[in-house]
């Protein structure tokens, strides 16, 4: 019933859905072994809850899950997962900020492929806000565009899967790195301006207290 259900809002709505079954046990496995120890952890996409299931069960009891599903049906079926650890949010996931202040850790099923580039960007961007981001792909090209956002990016294979997946893991956003290169920068920058208004202001006053002298001496001529 839950497979039948599944492939009907694929059929509906196969940019939303973008498999014709639901994660299975190994790459749920898979990818949840990836978390760490994350206590905060937001899903994108769970679709029927086949990873959210597996991510509760690994989850401490002072752990928290919040679920974005845009699809209606799916979030009924998580819903039904009774768990006071768990979160369903029935919205979009560019709408996280407005429910969630922490990013810990993400784990996303969304279907990037069936993503234009500026809805793919969008997603990366959100994501590399986070620590740990957690992204399953039925391709392996992802990698190159997550390396923008990510100075860590790993890849697992999973086969075990219909179809078989690959596991992105993409730790030490870049966007920290780089306000921290900027703030060094400037820093830098600052310190040389100082340093060069210190020399000036220092030739400045010798070149004034030559000339008081200079003057002082035509005076008593």
């Amino acid at each position: 019933m839950k497979f039948i259900r599944f492939v009907s809002e694929f059929l509906k709505h196969p940019k939303q859905v973008g498999a014709v079954a639901e994660s299975s046990p190994f790459l749920a496995r898979k990818m949840v072994r990836q978390i760490g120890g994350a206590t905060d952890i937001v899903e994108f996409g769970p679709g029927t809850g086949a990873v959210t299931k597996e991510i509760l069960r690994h989850l401490p009891e002072n752990g928290k899950l919040t679920c974005f599903e845009i699809n209606p049906s799916f979030c009924e079926q998580l819903k039904a997962i009774k768990d006071p650890r768990l979160k369903v949010i029935n919205d979009d996931v560019k709408n996280c900020g407005r429910y969630v202040d922490n990013l810990d850790c993400i784990v996303s099923s969304l279907p990037l492929a069936a993503f234009d580039e500026s809805e793919k960007e969008e997603v990366l961007a959100l994501s590399s806000k986070s620590r740990t981001y957690i992204q399953f792909q039925y391709n392996p090209f992802l990698k190159s565009k997550l390396k923008r956002y990510f100075r860590d990016v790993k890849i697992k294979f999973v086969p075990l899967n219909i179809p078989p997946a690959f596991v992105y893991v993409s730790k030490n956003p870049r966007h920290k790195a780089i306000r921290s290169e900027y703030r060094s920068q400037r820093k830098a920058q600052r310190d040389i301006f100082s340093r060069q208004v210190t020399r000036t202001t220092l030739r400045v006053s010798l070149v004034y207290a030559n000339l008081l002298a200079l003057i002082s001496k035509i005076l008593k001529a």
